[in-house]
């Protein structure tokens, strides 16, 4: 007979490469024949809705009259660059481009669909008595007050420049500027002006009640200090911004003291979470924020509680590896409709259906039910199919929610205490208060003897793993094939293995019982590399030796080192070369790396086979 002898030695890798949808339908999606940057919207005499889609060499405007089927009314060449930005005032929608030299772009919508005109604007300005030529800019914004404000533009330092249109929209005029700082986006409302100072790593608000002079009323440092875009809700106390870095946030800021910003709460979706997801621009409309977040596509959060952000749906747009600047661009929310328009920078336009509510509040305080002292870092999550956890800070209260009304079990989850569930009823737009009390963690004997399940004889000296989510414990079995010991009262799993024989899984120890454990290890030879077993390595490479332990992984755009032990063994570990140095991704350099399994007893095996991974 043929027996196998199974040595798992390589890796393989699962890259989760998109977030899941959550309360959206897709109703179109339009490509174009050139990459895709900045989208906004717009609304004709009769009522029909358009989207207007900055392109790498172009201005493409579409009519949303049958949203499922966009119809391209005007293609506007451009120079071709990476960076477009778009807004509308009345009939005219205004448009920049960065790094190249188009000025500001004004699109003349009022004979649309079937008359829409353009022009490129580059008036000569005079800024601080310095002459220059409106050129590349990096931002626009535009409403109804009469005004375009302009930001980025590289032929200056960077300031804000104000523009009245009042007179004639097609001739804006210069009437005023910020300082010489670099403001990589801008946001008015009524007399106030945020201005997004990226390099700066704040926002400072301005008082523009007179438009030829703006005066500096307060900055603020966000979370990441990388501040690219700002919007404030539509009653003036509150300010949202995004920091374009990996993991970076959305953060939410009370102003309603001009003069002292101060931070509510910072979000970013959990199911990327670490995978350097950068986000974009956010929009604020009745509660809600909408996001462009790259490669994690639009995200909607319910803003209603400032302090307590909570996703109540998503969009993905992009198909590619998580993280950097590919995926979407922007989101535009305003259309009468309630339809919601994105920019992809490679799939294009996409029209969706959002379909939201408000989002269900969880907040709570958890204590020791012993003392009654507050337990700081305890991990709560809600049982439900979107993902929520929050931990407990540093008084031991939290804040959570979900975009789901129901009846949920909550789970409070510490290292030195048992787990605890209660139940609770959420529901859509309210705040649910709970107290939490849990139990400090005992101490339990867990021992036990490792055994030849064929004989019955005991197995010295066998390395054995015993691991909860907290704690891991590396031991060995005696010389009689016993082991012992007190450890916190938790669910462990337990493994053991020793050469000769195949490895043996016990799962969820009773955590309130003494337990006795009987591990039968039958005869042959397996290695998943979850214990020790022997195995050596012969060193004489300056890099890329062998290693065990759990696979680190390098992504740089291709996949150079995986990140995964293969998912049909047990544990995460496996011996892989440079783990602990993976500049090279694992690469051995100048020598040999050798891995050695101790020797096989092979005589009593009629044509042994060995496999492995």
């Amino acid at each position: 007979m043929k027996r196998g002898l199974t040595v798992f030695l390589s890796i393989l890798s699962i890259i989760a490469f998109s977030q899941p949808n959550l309360n959206f339908e897709l109703v179109a999606n339009y490509q174009f024949d050139e990459g895709s940057n900045d989208i906004w919207g717009y609304v004709d005499q009769n009522g029909t809705e358009y989207a207007i889609v900055g392109n790498a060499a172009s201005t493409r405007i579409l009519s949303l009259e049958d949203p499922a089927n966009p119809v391209e009314r005007a293609n506007i060449a451009g120079s071709n660059t990476v960076w477009r930005d778009i807004k509308s005032s009345g009939n005219f929608l205004y448009v920049t481009a960065d790094q190249v030299d188009d000025g500001l772009l004004i699109i003349d919508m009022t004979g649309a669909p079937d008359a829409i005109t353009h022009q490129y604007y580059r008036p000569e300005l005079m800024v601080d008595q310095m002459p220059f030529t409106l050129g590349s800019c990096h931002n626009v914004y535009a409403n109804d007050d009469g005004y375009i404000y302009l930001a980025g533009c590289n032929d200056i330092p960077g300031r804000v420049l104000i523009f009245d249109i009042m007179a004639d929209p097609q001739q804006p005029q210069l009437v005023g500027y910020t300082p010489a700082i670099y403001s990589h986006d801008v946001f008015v409302q009524g007399d106030l002006m945020y201005t997004s100072d990226i390099f700066e790593g704040y926002f400072s608000i301005y008082d523009i009640t007179d438009r030829t002079n703006p005066v500096l009323i307060s900055t603020q440092n966000t979370s990441r200090d990388f501040t690219h875009n700002a919007w404030a809700s539509d009653d003036g106390n509150y300010l949202f911004t995004t920091d374009e870095r990996g993991n970076a946030f959305v953060d939410a800021y009370d102003i309603s003291d001009l003069n002292n910003p101060k931070w509510l709460d910072s979000f970013q979706p959990l199911e990327t979470q670490g995978q350097g997801v950068v986000p974009h621009n956010t929009h604020y409309l009745d509660g809600f924020l909408y996001t462009s977040w790259y490669t994690d596509g639009v995200v909607i959060t319910d803003v209603n509680e400032p302090d307590n952000m909570v996703k109540v749906a998503a969009f993905d747009t992009y198909d590619g590896p998580n993280g950097g600047t590919q995926g979407c661009w922007g989101v535009y929310p305003f259309l009468p409709s309630g339809l919601v328009i994105a920019s992809d920078r490679v799939t294009g336009l996409y029209v969706l259906r959002p379909n939201i509510e408000r989002a269900s509040y969880l907040k709570g305080i958890v204590i020791d039910k012993t003392t009654g002292a507050r337990i700081p870092n305890v991990e709560i999550n809600i049982q439900a199919n979107q993902q929520n956890k929050t931990f407990t800070d540093p008084s031991g209260e939290f804040k959570t929610g979900i975009a789901q009304s129901g009846n949920f079990e909550i789970i409070a989850e510490h290292e030195d205490y048992l787990k605890t569930t209660i139940s609770s009823v959420l529901t859509a737009g309210q705040i649910k208060e709970v107290l939490i009390e849990m139990e400090p963690r005992a101490l339990l004997t867990l021992g036990g003897t490792v055994v030849n399940d064929d004989t019955g004889e005991t197995i010295p000296n066998a390395p054995i793993l015993i691991r909860s989510r907290y704690r891991t414990f590396d031991i060995q079995a005696n010389g009689a094939g016993v082991f012992i010991l007190e450890l916190p009262r938790d669910e462990y799993e337990v493994f053991a293995g020793s050469w000769g024989f195949e490895e043996a899984f016990f799962f969820e120890v009773d955590p309130f019982l003494t337990s006795q454990l009987d591990i039968r290890l039958k005869p042959g030879y397996k290695d998943d590399f979850i214990v020790d077993q022997g195995w050596i390595v012969v060193e004489n490479a300056e890099t890329g030796n062998w290693e065990r332990g759990e696979p680190i992984g390098v992504l740089d755009g291709t996949l150079i080192a995986p990140e995964e032990d293969v998912d049909s063994d047990l544990g995460d570990f496996c011996y892989v070369t440079g783990n602990s140095n993976l500049l090279l991704g694992g690469e051995v350099s100048n020598g040999v790396t050798y891995l050695i399994c101790p020797s096989m007893n092979l005589s009593n095996m009629a044509d042994p086979v060995i496999e492995f991974q």
